[in-house]
């Protein structure tokens, strides 16, 4: 597992540190989990399918090159061995036939990709290639942890941006709402207004049902009364008159009482 990146020119292998020229850097950390990672140059932009791109002005170039790697044997699927017996890395994408070709240089081996060499190879249209990875235009620590490490160049197809920083990542955190353990103001006086409501009400149907018992009690008396002043006959208001039944029993009035043995008996009247 290399920090450095390698390329083939003219057959050779070529590798590319700090102090060598072009400055290539890896589209990514290095570690066990990309152990070979594509390489592009500083400020340039790392696609899919082993190509890099740039938008600076270059006399005779196409804007794509053919991307360095981390592995030198470029066994790893990451990366792809492409124009390396050429002079240059450049690549240009012929529209009419679908496909991609190295570029070719003059007689004063100066780049024209507007000729290019009969090596070619199948890629997708450079519109349809993902951006994995823009270097930053002075480089970054090849073993940065601070990049997701999870970050993966195995599929050309993969659509995934990452970010760098040249020196050091800025963490910021993200403020959290602050949470309150009390009621708000308006919640307050909702509970307010609901607990006097259901004081008012219970309040009024203490009443109704006090004024429904003194009515039925006031009923209740009014009848008990109405048969003794239906009996009081010729009497005095309140009074009462009782009247003994007349009895029809012979027996009742055959039953006079005997003279005992020290009564006078007078005469009656003629």
């Amino acid at each position: 597992m290399s920090s450095y990146c390698f390329n083939y020119v003219d057959g050779e292998l070529t590798t590319y540190n700090l102090n060598s020229e072009p400055h290539y850097f890896p589209c990514g950390p290095v570690n066990e989990t990309n152990p070979a990672v594509p390489c592009c140059a500083w400020g340039d932009s790392c696609l899919g399918g082993g190509i890099c791109t740039y938008t600076h002005s270059l006399a005779g170039g196409s804007g794509y090159y053919a991307a360095a790697c981390t592995d030198k044997t470029f066994q790893d699927d990451a990366c792809k061995s492409l124009c390396g017996d050429q002079s240059r890395p450049d690549v240009t994408y012929l529209a009419d036939r679908d496909l991609w070709a190295c570029c070719g240089t003059d007689e004063n081996d100066n780049l024209d990709c507007a000729d290019p060499t009969d090596e070619t190879f199948k890629l997708d249209a450079p519109e349809d290639l993902p951006v994995l990875f823009k270097v930053p235009a002075t480089g970054f620590n090849y073993t940065s942890e601070s990049i997701a490490a999870s970050t993966s160049f195995s599929s050309p197809t993969t659509s995934l941006i990452t970010t760098a920083t040249s020196t050091s990542l800025t963490t910021t955190s993200t403020p959290q709402p602050t949470t309150s353990s009390g009621l708000s103001s308006g919640a307050a006086a909702g509970i307010g207004v609901g607990v006097a409501a259901i004081v008012i009400i219970a309040a009024i149907l203490a009443w109704l049902a006090f004024r429904r018992r003194r009515q039925h009690l006031a009923t209740t008396s009014q009848g008990e009364a109405q048969p003794l002043s239906e009996l009081s006959g010729h009497g005095e208001k309140g009074s009462t008159t009782e009247t003994l039944p007349h009895s029809n029993n012979p027996k009742r009035r055959s039953q006079v009482p005997e003279l005992t043995g020290h009564q006078i008996p007078s005469e009656l009247p003629g």
